[in-house]
């Protein structure tokens, strides 16, 4: 039997609903790649926090003002300036 007779045949429930999700072979690749690992995946949120962080930091540097940031991401200037701030130290 090869790897994707094997996923196919698999009863089980993670297994399955990953090949559900994403497919045989990309379930395949998933199991070969964690196998026996357990496997942190964050909220959708949070990550579009951090991108949300990423780009705010990323105008700060071309110069856009602090309040001019605050409208755009419709965030405090307090806000603002923390996350620019987070950014500088982890930089």
């Amino acid at each position: 039997m090869n790897d994707i007779q094997v996923i196919s045949k698999c009863r089980n429930e993670t297994a399955v609903e990953l090949v559900d999700l994403i497919g045989v072979e990309n379930t395949v690749a998933v199991v070969k790649h964690f196998s026996g690992t357990q496997v942190y995946i964050p909220k959708f949120k949070n990550l579009a926090k951090e991108y949300r962080n990423s780009e705010i930091y990323e105008d700060y540097k071309k110069g856009i003002s602090y309040n001019t940031l605050s409208t755009k991401y419709e965030l405090t200037v307090t806000i603002i300036r923390n996350i620019i701030a987070e950014k500088k130290k982890n930089e």
